[in-house]
């Protein structure tokens, strides 16, 4: 603790806290500094929400059909990516590992969610 003269000749009492190796589960935890003053018995509290950003695990993709065999000539295939990530993620689709176009009449719909 840390202490310097304050206002109306009281004492500003100073503590720190570090949070070290912040994780993805850290995000949006609360943290309060409460101050007591036991002569008092008054106490006062502060809080701020901790935001950690990370980048995107948890992918996965998910298609109906699901079983890629039902695959017809004229057919449809939809498929949905999902990734947890802070901010959000933002995706791309490649064919055959490549970043060539997709096949013709696919359409990419970035609100689906």
């Amino acid at each position: 603790n840390q202490q310097q003269d304050g206002d109306n000749r009281g004492k500003v009492t100073t503590q720190r806290l570090t949070l070290n190796n912040l994780q993805p589960g850290d995000n949006r935890k609360v943290v309060t500094c409460v101050a007591t003053n036991s002569g008092l018995s008054q106490t006062q509290q502060d809080t701020i929400t901790v935001v950690v950003e990370y980048g995107p695990r948890n992918i996965g993709v998910m298609c109906n059909p699901s079983d890629l065999s039902d695959l017809r000539v004229g057919g449809s295939l939809v498929c949905t990516c999902t990734a947890d990530s802070n901010p959000a993620a933002q995706f791309s689709w490649t064919k055959d590992s490549t970043a060539g176009p997709l096949p013709a009449g696919a359409v990419v719909d970035s609100t689906a969610g």
